[in-house]
C-alpha cells in the first residue's frame, strides 16, 4: 500500500469464475392446434386468420388482438416484417395477410392472444393464447394460393 503503484489483479482462468447464464426457452401456456397439411400454389399468396367463438361468446372490442407468424423457412413462406407482427382492435376476421409462396415444404407457426367475454358480461373476460401449427407444401401443382387458419374457441 506504501509503493504508490496501481496495479490491477489479474486473476488466472478468469472466465473460469463466470458461470453463463442459460435460460431454458419460455414453453408456451396456450393451447396449440397442428392443422392438416396445406398444399398450395408457388407465387403470391395468402394467409387468412379466421376465430370463431361459441354461442354467448365474443371478442373483447376493447382489447387487442394480437397475432404473430412464424414460417418454419422464410424462404418457403415468407411473410413481410410488417405482417409477421400485428396488434389489432376490432379485427374483422377472416383477417388476410400477403405472404410469397416458394416451392418446398414447412410450417407456419401462428400465434394469436385473444381476449374474448360472455355476451351481455362484458366486465367478465377470458385470455386466449393459441398457437397453431400448420404443415405447408407449396408447389407448382397447387390450386390454391390461401393458406387457412381457423380456430374456434371451445372453451
Amino acid at each position: 500500500f506504501g509503493t504508490r503503484i496501481l496495479s490491477t489483479v489479474q486473476p488466472r482462468d478468469a472466465d473460469k469464475l463466470v458461470t453463463p447464464v442459460q435460460r431454458p426457452p419460455d414453453p408456451f401456456q396456450g393451447k396449440t392446434v397442428e392443422l392438416p397439411e396445406q398444399v398450395v400454389a408457388a407465387g403470391d399468396g395468402t394467409v387468412t386468420v379466421a376465430v370463431n367463438f361459441l354461442k354467448g361468446y365474443k371478442l373483447n372490442a376493447a382489447a387487442p388482438f394480437s397475432v404473430r407468424f412464424s414460417p418454419g423457412d422464410n424462404a418457403i413462406v415468407e411473410v413481410s416484417p410488417a405482417d409477421a407482427v400485428q396488434t389489432l382492435y376490432k379485427p374483422e376476421f377472416p383477417l388476410r395477410f400477403p405472404v410469397l409462396l416458394k416451392e418446398g415444404k414447412t410450417s407456419l407457426t401462428t400465434d394469436m392472444i385473444i381476449y374474448y367475454c360472455r355476451e351481455g358480461m362484458e366486465n367478465l373476460c377470458f385470455i386466449k393464447l393459441f398457437r397453431v401449427l400448420a404443415p405447408v407444401t407449396a408447389s407448382r401443382y397447387g390450386t390454391s394460393h390461401l393458406i387457412t387458419i381457423d380456430v374456434t374457441i371451445d372453451e
